[in-house]
């Protein structure tokens, strides 16, 4: 799959998805100029660009290459499963959703064939800090155990190799959630789920990595 394919696909998925419209057809992706997301989504969203647009769209990433290597993956996050919820505001929906759909992971993913599920949450973050340790206490209290797939771009130094920025952690109800947990004990994407062994070595994992990278970048 190549970079402008996963572009396509992330933008049918995010329009389909957030914007109320079914896409049907095929959809062109020009990547020079740089792909600007801001303009194909409703005017409700470009308000939250940053901590909305970058949020579902590192998620989209993850979802369609987790699709594209045979996995089944399921959309459990309220905002994806409620459509009515996302016009209200956030005194409304604080009100009318239950705290438990609130801190709802985002995907489970299946495979099948290997009788394995993970319940997974995406994140993405500029860099490591304890806001991120706190938002996933209320997660792990929750619905713990599960797996989270962490996107950073300033990663810290613990994190070594070709696929630098993504980093794959178990956690448990146990598990003590600190700085030290995120630099040491993540694991790579291929090594959580097996089936993207062939994408690393067709380099699309490196291809979700700069379209993360490139996405979360632009303003």
């Amino acid at each position: 799959m190549t970079k402008q394919e996963l572009l396509t696909r992330v933008v049918v998925l995010l329009v389909a998805a957030f914007g109320g419209a079914i896409i049907s057809g095929p959809v062109v992706v020009s990547t020079s100029p740089p792909i600007s997301l801001k303009r194909l989504l409703p005017q409700r969203w470009k308000m939250h660009l940053n901590n909305v647009l970058h949020r579902h769209a590192v998620a989209a990433i993850f979802e369609v290459l987790l699709v594209d290597a045979g996995y089944q993956v399921i959309p459990l996050g309220v905002e994806r499963t409620i459509r009515e919820l996302r016009a209200v505001g956030q005194e409304i929906f604080l009100k009318l959703t239950h705290p438990r759909l609130r801190s709802m992971p985002d995907f489970f993913v299946l495979d099948l064939a290997e009788e394995k599920s993970w319940l997974t949450e995406v994140k993405y973050r500029p860099y490591l800090h304890h806001r991120l340790i706190e938002d996933l206490e209320v997660i792990q209290r929750e619905w713990a155990p599960f797996t989270l797939i962490l996107a950073v771009r300033q990663i810290p130094d613990e994190w070594e190799g070709t696929i630098r920025h993504i980093r794959v952690f178990k956690i448990e109800p146990e598990t003590q959630l600190n700085l030290s947990f995120f630099k040491e004990r993540g694991e790579q994407l291929q090594d959580v789920f097996s089936r993207l062994g062939d994408r690393w070595e067709e380099g699309t994992i490196g291809r979700a990595q700069e379209a993360i990278l490139r996405i979360t970048a632009r303003v």
